[in-house]
């Protein structure tokens, strides 16, 4: 070839590379396919053992301009990821075969077969996180979180504690754009925070994902939810929510995927009235895999089998021995993807079993963790910079909900009711800008103050001195200038513990705005709950109001009460008075005993002593438990003795009510009733307890009524 035709071809390659690299290729991208070798030890329920083929959806490529700091795509393209999640059960020492280097190296097995690009564990301690780093790297993996104690992790720590919700990715397809772990309380930020009366400190950490060859992203969300407390449960989930949106806000059109053990199922044969509250509250903004797969594997729960390190350790007989998923149930380990952005094309449950040599003995069929794992291979086609509600099923009293700058036509006649209400928040508020400031209609602010610059959850919640016909209820802004809250949502409860929804979503107040929440059909309730699950420092409001009618239930009114004496002092910090406060979440304590030295007769509290502003006749009373009372069971009282008197002379008083071994539950804040048999009009009273078996007594409040309630 002539040197000149050489040079011109050379020149118009050149110019043509150029053109391809400034206009952006058409030609697709390919995934490169991974072959995984299905381990002889192991015996699976799936139709296929080794890993589905899947074709991965062509992928054109993003080309950022050169003269851009912002490397962030402007522009989601699909984006095809395997995605799996796995309780693998803390590393108890209570039998060998339990320990990491058992379990672990099962556990790799399983990893290798499937490849996931990545996956959230769940009951990650110090020592399993220290095996994690070591095997999942050399599969390729690295990962991010933290234990959830105070918020550290490393190879220096170690032991069967600090359990971490960790997300494990691909290092060599992704790169790690960003990543964090937070808890689920009212102040996520807040290292080793608990709230909602959670049986354990709770965490979730995220990874934001670029794939190399793509630029495309994705998010992935772990996270393991408390195993008793449900307002503990779905509350963490408005949480993670909250920093769902700001992934969103930050990266723009990109793929949400939130999984981990949720300790929720979605149904209950055997109970119809079952509501799957957590359930409902997740897939109200994300879609559960397992619906959108348009092929199954193993269907049904992820609950494995045993028990307890003993049951586990007992084997099997043979190989045929093997125990089979529960195709009834439901599972209680998911994985969620962001609503109306992802297909699934495949789902199953990882019941993968092994069978080794340990100890001279064989050890058949086993399966990895007390869970088996959730795997699921999706496609994010539509990703939405925006969370999209559906919440017929968590909505309970339908409500419409509208701005106006003044009284809607439904509320006209209806009664402001502000001043017989008692209000409290969740986060701290500024002195000059108390949280009773917000029941004021003068436009006076409270602002809330989180630890952090946000992230807060914003609980204010109102309770009326008696239930109350709600007619409306309102929540007005403050000005442009002011850091607003976010994603308001308003709960009714009758008991303070159980919450229900009134109308829908409102996801961003606007400035200088008062919406109105009009419930179809008026609600008796004692409790109203003002709820902003993304809150930022500083966030303030102005107003908030309920529109109705009170109903009158016969209650002696704290007002006209007059407390005389008591154990503790009435305004001490847990003194007698604090059940006379209309504050729920006060109380009155007193310990007699110490734990195991209390006698088999212990001496009576000290009376508790009060009188009325007009003689009464006492029907009925309750009392409601304080915010501990299920973790301090022990404080429940062994009776009690109510007294009254015409003239509170010393020996005038004549046994009202005397409950013996009284029937109440240890659910935090729940209130029981008690009737009086033979009601008679005293004016003084006296009140005394028997401590309970670890020898105290507690209490958040105390009503008397002059009907039977």
């Amino acid at each position: 070839m002539k040197k000149q035709s050489l040079l011109l071809l050379l020149t118009l390659l050149l110019a043509t590379l150029l053109f391809t690299v400034a206009c952006g290729s058409n030609e697709t991208a390919t995934t490169p396919s991974v072959t995984t070798q299905t381990p002889t030890t192991t015996t699976s329920n799936q139709p296929n053992v080794t890993t589905p083929v899947v074709t991965t959806p062509s992928v054109p490529t993003v080309t950022t301009p050169a003269d851009t700091t912002d490397t962030k795509p402007t522009l989601q393209d699909p984006i095809s990821v395997k995605l799996m999640t796995f309780n693998l059960r803390y590393d108890t020492t209570s039998h060998p075969c339990m320990s990491t280097e058992v379990r672990g190296a099962q556990l790799m097995e399983v990893i290798q077969k499937y490849m996931p690009d990545s996956v959230s564990f769940c009951e990650a301690t110090n020592d399993w996180m220290k095996y994690l780093r070591v095997e999942m790297k050399k599969l390729g993996y690295e990962g991010v979180g933290v234990g959830r104690d105070s918020g550290a992790t490393g190879d220096h720590l170690s032991g069967t504690g600090n359990e971490h919700s960790p997300v494990f990715y691909r290092a060599d397809k992704y790169e790690l754009v960003d990543s964090d772990t937070f808890w689920l309380s009212t102040n996520p930020a807040q290292k080793g925070s608990v709230s909602w009366n959670s049986a354990c400190k709770r965490v979730c950490s995220y990874a934001v994902l670029k794939e190399k060859e793509t630029g495309s992203m994705y998010a992935h969300f772990g996270t393991h939810l408390d195993h008793k407390s449900i307002p503990a449960q779905y509350n963490g989930v408005m949480v993670i929510e909250t920093y769902i949106k700001a992934v969103l806000e930050e990266y723009g059109n990109i793929g949400i995927a939130l999984s981990g053990d949720f300790n929720c199922v979605r149904f209950d044969k055997s109970n119809p009235s079952y509501v799957p509250t957590t359930y409902n509250t997740v897939s109200s903004f994300m879609d559960d895999s397992r619906d959108l797969a348009t092929k199954k594997g193993v269907d049904g729960a992820s609950w494995s089998g045993y028990q307890s390190p003993t049951d586990w350790a007992q084997g099997h007989v043979s190989m045929n021995d093997k125990p089979a998923v529960d195709t009834t149930s439901s599972p209680i380990d998911y994985i969620f993807l962001q609503k109306g952005t992802a297909t699934v094309s495949y789902y199953t449950i990882v019941d993968d079993v092994f069978t080794f040599e340990y100890n001279g003995k064989t050890w058949y069929n086993h399966p990895i963790s007390d869970h088996y794992g959730v795997y699921c291979e999706a496609t994010f086609t539509k990703p939405s910079s925006k969370l999209t509600y559906t919440e017929d099923s968590i909505v309970v009293y339908p409500a419409d909900i509208t701005i106006s700058d003044k009284l809607p036509t439904a509320l006209e006649g209806a009664t402001l009711l502000n001043d017989k209400l008692t209000i409290t928040s969740s986060l701290n508020t500024q002195a000059s800008n108390k949280i009773e400031n917000l029941l004021l209609n003068d436009n006076s602010q409270a602002g809330a103050f989180v630890s952090g610059r946000k992230y807060g959850f914003w609980e204010i919640i109102m309770t009326a001195k008696d239930p109350s016909e709600i007619k409306g209820i309102s929540v007005t802004t403050a000005e442009a200038s002011a850091v607003l809250p976010q994603t308001l949502r308003i709960f009714i409860s009758e008991n303070g513990t159980d919450w229900f929804r009134v109308g829908g979503t409102v996801a961003e107040p606007t400035a200088s705005s008062t919406y109105y929440i009009i419930p179809e059909q008026p609600i008796t309730t004692t409790y109203v709950k003002v709820l902003f699950s993304d809150t930022a420092h500083g966030a303030k409001l102005v107003n908030v109001s309920l529109y109705g009618e009170v109903k009158s239930t016969g209650r002696i009114d704290n007002a006209d009460i007059t407390l005389i004496s008591g154990p503790n002092e009435a305004g001490s910090k847990e003194g007698y008075g604090k059940m006379f406060d209309d504050n729920i979440s006060t109380k009155f304590y007193i310990r007699l005993y110490k734990d195991a030295e209390v006698p088999a007769n212990p001496d009576p509290v000290g009376a508790i002593c009060f009188s009325t502003k007009n003689p009464t006749t006492i029907a009925s009373y309750t009392l409601t438990n304080a915010n501990d009372t299920a973790s301090h069971t022990g404080r429940i009282p062994r009776g009690w003795t109510l007294y009254g008197s015409v003239t509170g002379e010393e020996n005038s008083y004549e046994i009202i009510d005397q409950v013996t071994n009284p029937t109440i539950s240890t659910v935090n804040y729940e209130t029981f009733t008690f009737s009086v048999d033979t009601p008679k009009e005293y004016q003084y009273y006296q009140l005394v307890f028997e401590v309970g078996k670890t020898g105290n007594v507690q209490f958040s409040e105390i009503a008397f009524f002059e009907s039977v309630k």
